[in-house]
Order: C-alpha cells, then structure tokens, then sequence
C-alpha cells in the first residue's frame, strides 16, 4: 500500500511518516504544493493523509491535486476543530500518531477488501 502523506510541519512530517514507515507502509511525504504535484506525476497513491495545519481552502486545494494525477485515492483528512475536505473517506480528530497509525491500518484493510 503506497501512501501519500501531505504536512505543513516538517517535524510532523517525518512522524508521520516514520510511524507508518515502522509498521510497513510505503509512505511518501510532501510539504509544499511543489513536492505534492511531483509525487502526483511520479506514484500512484492508494492513501492520501491531509494534515491538520492547513486553513480549509489549502485543504481543497491539496485534495484537487490529488485526483489530478492519481485514480483517487482514498483522502483521510486530519482536522481540529472540524472537517473541512469534502471528498474525504475518512477524518481523524486525532493528532495523536498512534491514532494515525489504526486509522490507517483501518482504511487499508477496508481498501484491501475492496479490491480482492
């Protein structure tokens, strides 16, 4: 499972990145709409992580990239306060990185099931 994830913070970035990495994930990371477009063109992603850092109209912007390039990839948004990516399949209120973590595993078994 090849897994896209997109954080304002590079420290957050390389968590997040370093937690999924840790039990088996294929994890990319972007920071910047620059390094996002690029990733787009170069993988196909299965999973798409939007960091909560970003004002909601970033958000959808990030998510708009994302099935430029990609059949769509499953977007799990992390927010505070609310929800803000429309086409989300999953949201996650969490910031905690073990609550990253299950969700993930969550949404790769339903994706797995999916296509089996």
């Amino acid at each position: 499972m090849k897994i896209l994830s997109v954080a304002r913070d590079l420290e957050v970035a390389e968590a997040r990145e370093s937690a999924l990495k840790e039990v088996g994930f294929d994890v990319r990371s972007a920071r910047d709409f620059r390094t996002l477009a690029d990733l787009c063109t170069q993988h196909i992603f299965d999973l798409a992580i939007i960091g909560h850092a970003f004002d909601p109209e970033v958000k959808q912007a990030i998510a708009a990239i994302l099935v430029e390039g990609n059949p769509t990839p499953e977007i799990l948004e992390i927010y505070v306060g609310r929800p803000t990516v429309k086409n989300a399949a999953a949201v996650l209120g969490s910031l905690d990185v073990n609550d990253l973590v299950n969700q993930v595993r969550q949404m790769a078994r339903n994706i797995r099931a999916r296509s089996a």
